[in-house]
């Protein structure tokens, strides 16, 4: 079977790895085609090369000339000629809300009924992400995800809470929850680096609207009563400035944006939290941190707010530190934690909620079953 993958953003960004893990497991059986975008903020070029499973990836061109208008006009149209002019059995597509992924997948649709259509939901957009666009934008991305429904053969989701939201907006599909995934690196910490005099939580990735505010606030607290210091991978502390104005630095380290395996280590070797910053709205309980993976394979005890996936498995594992919104409670709690220096015991159930739920072997019979 030829699939095509149709994924939005750009490559080692976001949903790009959600789709790569697709791709790998997906290629195991038929003959997979990964469409994404550039990592370059300017690129005119239409690139591809093979990946390590043998599978396509194609960089469409990225042109980026405001903060979320990148070239989504010409990918729609270079998207569009590629899926028309190939023999497609299956189209996966990614981020449905976006019009250079929908029309492209609904013209093809409609052109080639036999093409299998099959959409995986992993965040939402209208009336979620789309808040942070305007009015109009919004409603398009909600238009997208709801009306042409009926038009899809099958649909995956990242979460319970879309699963729920699909069956409302059509009681027919029955979606299959995949969540994020991995092969389990069984990544290792090195206990005697860890500073337990400096208790050091670290974020990896991205900070969504207000979803640091509560943790500031017990940072705040924190700083008075016992050594801290916090480690963000992902923003200098000039694009963290700008985003976060409000938020007090003084404890804070700042890495950038970190890829590397070999930079992560001597960071995550020092932590004794991971932090898993989330807010109550219906978009973070929508989604599926993929760094909840990576977190899992870090063997260190994960820190998160009572909203989303990652504290639904930590509540139903009994394990890691859920945050009740209580701010006394909560810091009270890190303080007895660090007073006690049984923070790794949090982390212990890692690997059993990472083998049980998040393997590519326990995902593997869900999508062979789809394609």
């Amino acid at each position: 079977m030829k699939i095509y993958l149709l994924n939005h953003n750009s490559i080692n960004t976001g949903t790009y790895y959600r789709a790569q893990s697709m791709l790998k497991v997906l290629s195991e059986r038929h003959e997979v085609t990964l469409i994404t975008v550039s990592e370059k903020k300017y690129d005119l070029r239409i690139r591809s090369f093979f990946d390590s499973s043998g599978s396509k990836i194609i960089l469409l061109p990225r042109i980026q000339y405001s903060k979320y208008f990148n070239g989504q006009i010409l990918r729609f149209i270079i998207t569009l000629y590629i899926l028309l002019f190939n023999k497609v059995d299956a189209l996966y597509v990614f981020a449905f809300s976006q019009p250079q992924i929908a029309y492209p997948s609904l013209i093809k649709k409609f052109i080639s009924p036999k093409t299998k259509l099959i959409v995986d939901w992993d965040d939402l957009w209208g009336n979620g992400l789309g808040l942070s666009h305007n009015f109009f934008i919004n409603k398009l991305f909600l238009l997208n995800e709801t009306k042409f429904i009926k038009h899809f053969d099958h649909m995956t989701c990242a979460s319970i809470f879309l699963k729920r939201y699909i069956q409302k907006i059509n009681h027919k599909i029955i979606p299959t929850y995949i969540p994020n995934f991995s092969k389990n690196n069984n990544y290792k910490i090195i206990k005697n680096q860890i500073n337990y005099e400096n208790f050091t939580f670290t974020l990896l990735g991205n900070i969504y609207g207000n979803a640091f505010d509560y943790l500031n606030e017990i940072f705040i607290f924190l700083k008075n009563k016992i050594k801290i210091s916090i480690n963000i991978v992902g923003y200098t502390k000039d694009e963290f400035n700008k985003l976060f104005k409000t938020y007090d630095i003084s404890q804070m380290n700042f890495y950038g944006r970190v890829t590397d395996p070999k930079l992560l280590k001597p960071i995550i070797d020092g932590t004794n939290f991971m932090l898993m910053p989330t807010e109550n709205n219906k978009f973070e309980r929508s989604r599926f941190p993929i760094k909840f993976i990576h977190y899992l394979n870090y063997n260190l005890p994960i820190m998160t707010n009572i909203y989303g996936e990652a504290a639904r498995y930590l509540n139903k594992y009994k394990t890691g530190f859920v945050l009740s919104g209580q701010i006394v409670d909560d810091v009270n709690k890190i303080i007895s934690i660090y007073n006690k220096k049984n923070y790794l015991e949090l982390g212990k159930k890692n690997n059993e909620i990472f083998n049980q739920n998040f393997s590519d072997v326990v995902i593997k019979k869900k999508l062979f079953k789809i394609f």
